[in-house]
This record gives C-alpha cells, sequence and structure tokens, in this order.
C-alpha cells in the first residue's frame, strides 16, 4: 500500500493514525513538498494487511533510486512508545540480506553512532528532527561480498560465516563492533570473538540470540 507523505486527506486506517503522525513531519523535514525538486521521488510501502491497533512498532518498506546503479532499498522503522524514526539500508552480501542503521530521527537511541546533521539552514530545525542524526537518503555503496566461512572445533566442526561490522551497525552496538570479530553460525546465534585479547574490557567471547 502507498504512502503519500503529500496528501492532504487523512490517512484512511484509524489504527495506523500513529504512524502517520510520527513519520510526516520526518519526511516532509528532509523531503520538503517546495521547492517541488526537493520532494520524495519514490514511495514507501506499507504491508497488505492492516496494521492492529496494538501495534507498537510499524515498518514500511521503498526503492531509493530504482533505475540508478546504486538502487538501494530501505526499511523505515517507527517506535510508537519512543516516538521515533528509524531508516535501515537493506544491503546484500553473498546474495543475503543485512539492515545497516542511516538514519535515527533521535540518535540518542540507537545502538550505532550516527554523525548529526551539521547543515546550514535559514529557518528553525524541526522538532521532530531536533536530534537527528545520519542521512536518510544516503544509498548503498559498491563494497566487496567476500563470503568466509570456517570450522569452529567448538561447536563440533559447525560452520560458521564471518559479518563485517558493516553489515550490523545499529542492530549490534557500536563499542562491540569495534571490539569483537563476528561470526554467524548454522543455529544462527552470532558468536564474537575479541580483536585485542588483552584488552582489559573486551576478553571474552560474546553471542547474540
Amino acid at each position: 500500500r502507498p504512502y503519500d507523505p503529500y496528501a492532504e486527506e487523512e490517512h484512511p486506517n484509524e489504527t495506523e493514525k500513529w504512524i502517520v503522525a510520527l513519520l510526516q513531519p520526518v519526511l516532509l523535514a528532509i523531503y520538503p513538498e517546495n521547492p517541488p525538486d526537493r520532494k520524495m521521488e519514490y514511495s514507501l510501502l506499507f504491508p497488505e494487511q492492516i496494521y492492529p491497533k496494538d501495534t507498537s512498532v510499524a515498518r514500511l518498506i521503498g526503492c531509493d533510486g530504482a533505475d540508478k546503479e546504486n538502487a538501494t532499498w530501505k526499511e523505515v522503522v517507527i517506535y510508537r512508545h519512543r516516538e521515533i524514526v528509524h531508516v535501515y539500508n537493506l544491503v546484500s552480501h553473498a546474495r543475503i540480506m543485512y539492515r545497516s542503521l542511516v538514519f535515527s530521527s533521535n540518535s540518542r537511541f540507537t545502538l550505532h553512532s550516527l554523525a548529526p546533521n551539521t547543515a546550514t539552514r535559514s529557518d528553525a530545525l524541526p522538532m521532530e528532527v531536533r536530534f537527528a542524526g545520519g542521512d536518510f537518503k544516503a544509498r548503498r555503496v559498491h563494497d566487496s561480498s567476500l563470503l568466509v566461512h570456517r570450522r569452529n572445533e567448538d561447536l563440533g566442526g559447525g560452520l560458521e560465516t564471518y559479518i563485517p561490522p558493516r553489515l550490523l551497525q545499529g542492530v549490534i552496538p557500536t563499542a562491540l563492533l569495534e571490539s569483537f570479530h563476528f561470526w554467524q553460525g548454522e543455529d544462527l546465534v552470532m558468536r564474537g570473538e575479541p580483536v585485542d585479547e588483552d584488552s582489559q574490557w573486551f576478553n571474552y567471547i560474546l553471542e547474540v540470540h
């Protein structure tokens, strides 16, 4: 179901109006209606099924630059009680999609350190993006897609896959991404090994379920 942030009429579904109330001001701050060349050029899509009234987290998806070489699928996540909008780029690596955080309307509540908005503007910054960080418009970059496997004897010789930190930003805290190498097992458990085994703080094996 396409969502139009510039629509003048109210959203038709009562149980989803809180989503529009949180998302629309953020989109209009980043993609204002005027001048026309700054408007959002792609559509965000609601799921086919209408969100029920007790929903606390909603997700929309859209493809930015579908006709470009660096076309990027984006997942927009809206948190009802925190009143926050997070944006993840969906990044393909070895034919598997990962979520990488690129924007938050309130970067104080993220697991990844996002650069604050330092752009010069003549008007006041909208309250909805006062604490925003990152770049909503960021598209994917062409990184290497080398798949690294290993056999872990501690898991009975089970196969593990190395997951680069860039594919986990915003999903696992940055402090851990900087201190551990993460491997995902066939059981889908993410296991971190310390980058520096002599570290005073991060010298243990970590599991993320």
